[in-house]
């Protein structure tokens, strides 16, 4: 081979391999950038999940920086929605519906929305007191269940327990995040119990030992920095000071009678923070 053979070999294959590195290259910048997944929670992994946030429109430089925010999304069904169970009440029990909707699980057909999911900003606590509610603080044990299913109760907060129903119910809570010991309130006759137990932020469950199929939660929290899906599993938590927080999600049914994601967001002056889809996945 002469010498200019050569040279145009080597350059032959100089150029062969630049080519091929930058094919590599460009195959990784593309792999990079594709769009993000829809955050499925389970109860053995751990979800990132990154918020989209509608910043302030740039037209509007003169936007007040300490403009509360808004953070929103919707809690969803990972699967098929499940069928609807109706609890069967044994003959003979006075007062109470022959059949009883279990809200343990309540999945939309059409959205597949999770309802009854909590939503809780954590480690954050008004400065000032929280405001008188339209109507008192109360769960009801009318037809032998707790309605609503889930209730938010401020700390150092007088709940009331009603029992319009001819039958005793008592109330049995099942602290989740404390040490608090168990408490075991008995009613009887359409009377209001009203109590300020409830001294910390915490998830309570709550049953009736004597009615082993009526189930609810306590969520002791500040009501501004919590939420409860709908029907549709959307939620929305309003009036939220620009800042870090950390996200709380928990729905009864998942786990150990519970699940938990912990979520860090930031909210922008005057914005809003979607945090999308959450999924809740059943165990396989």
């Amino acid at each position: 081979m002469t010498p200019k053979q050569l040279l145009v070999t080597m350059l032959l294959i100089a150029a062969l391999g630049y080519a091929g590195f930058f094919y590599t290259s460009s195959s990784s910048s593309s792999s990079a950038t594709s769009s993000p997944k829809v955050a499925v929670l389970t109860p053995t992994t751990e979800t990132k999940v990154t918020p989209k946030t509608e910043a302030l429109k740039e037209d509007n430089p003169s936007a007040d920086p300490t403009a509360p925010g808004i953070l929103k999304g919707v809690v969803k069904y990972d699967g098929d929605p499940p069928e609807p169970k109706i609890k069967t009440i044994p003959p003979g029990t006075e007062g109470c519906h022959a059949n009883v909707a279990d809200e343990s699980l309540v999945v939309d057909k059409a959205t597949r929305g999770l309802k009854w999911a909590i939503i809780r900003i954590m480690g954050v606590e008004p400065k000032d007191a929280p405001p008188t509610p339209a109507k008192p603080y109360q769960i009801d044990q009318k037809g032998c269940a707790f309605s609503p299913h889930v209730v938010i109760v401020p700390p150092n907060t007088d709940l009331g327990i009603l029992n319009p129903d001819k039958v005793l119910h008592n109330i049995h809570t099942l602290p989740y995040d404390s040490n608090d010991p168990p408490q075991n309130i008995a009613a009887q006759g359409p009377i209001v119990y009203k109590a300020k137990w409830l001294k910390e932020p915490d998830l309570i469950e709550i049953k009736c030992d004597i009615h082993g199929w009526m189930k609810g939660l306590i969520v002791c929290h500040a009501p501004r920095y919590c939420a409860v899906t709908g029907t549709d599993g959307t939620f929305e938590i309003k009036h939220l000071a620009p800042g870090v927080y950390k996200v709380n999600v928990f729905h009864e049914s998942f786990g150990n009678y519970m699940m938990k994601e912990t979520i860090d967001i930031e909210i922008k002056p005057g914005a809003t923070t979607d945090l999308g889809e959450l999924k809740f996945a059943p165990k396989k």
